[in-house]
């Protein structure tokens, strides 16, 4: 399961997502206040960060991945040649 941070505009362009990735705003019951607190208050990766917590209370309370997840931090991925 991927969750993406970005917002998409409308439902038209969900259709176009693979089915494991989940838009974060919408589906990890972060109220739109606190959203919006994170998105200005932190550079990407900071704002990555504060949703983590959330991912992964998401993944064990509405998945079966209650024992093995991993985090892929966007700035630490290698490029691929």
């Amino acid at each position: 399961m991927i969750f993406v941070a970005d917002e998409i505009d409308s439902s038209e362009n969900m259709k176009y997502l693979p089915s494991n990735v989940v838009i974060a705003r919408t589906m990890l019951n972060i109220n739109k206040s606190k959203w919006n607190n994170f998105s200005l208050k932190y550079n990407l990766i900071e704002f990555y960060t504060a949703v983590k917590p959330y991912s992964f209370l998401y993944l064990f309370e509405n998945t079966h991945y209650d024992k093995e997840v991993s985090y892929y931090r966007p700035n630490k991925l290698g490029r691929v040649a």
